[in-house]
């Protein structure tokens, strides 16, 4: 019998809130991750948002004594969470916001959620900054606004040099 989608993310859920499954299986976690992200799975976002942070080791990273492959790494192949957040898209961005105003600026969690953000605006990258600016002023605190509005900084960075390379 085929699975259905709804049955297919509870599964996958299921296998990212396993603790078993992150310390014995990553590569299956990956694929959980990877998969979730394919399905745009807005169910997941809250539990991708917990592995914002969990890095994936290449097989080429291993100390076997042979360098088999070499790709480029960028966050959202280092974080499979990040690249399944980016594809889920702009529902995610309330929860990414979340990431950046509770973690310290120069954290792998905000570094992360700032680099799917800019990833959701690829296309637009001021929107982006706008969405981070309008969002430092709804914050609760001063300090979370500040993080929203240096994540902000970020983008509007490399906007620039984007607008100067055309």
């Amino acid at each position: 019998p085929q699975e259905s989608r709804e049955d297919e993310i509870v599964r996958l859920i299921s296998d990212l809130r396993d603790t078993r499954v992150r310390q014995d299986d990553p590569e299956r976690l990956i694929k959980a991750i990877e998969r979730l992200g394919d399905l745009k799975a807005t169910a997941a976002i809250d539990d991708l948002i917990q592995l914002i942070g969990f890095r994936r080791t290449f097989s080429w990273e291993r100390n076997d004594g042979f360098v088999v492959e070499r790709q480029p790494i960028t966050p959202g192949n280092r974080y499979p969470a990040v690249s399944a957040l980016f594809q889920i898209g702009k529902p995610a961005l309330p929860a990414l916001v979340q990431v950046i105003e509770g973690s310290e600026s120069n954290s792998i969690e905000s570094t992360n959620a700032t680099y799917a953000v800019q990833s959701i605006f690829r296309e637009n990258l001021p929107e982006g900054v706008k969405y981070l600016r309008h969002a430092a002023k709804q914050s609760f605190t001063v300090l979370m606004g500040q993080r929203l509005s240096t994540a902000a900084r970020r983008i509007e960075a490399l906007s620039r040099k984007v607008e100067r390379s055309k």
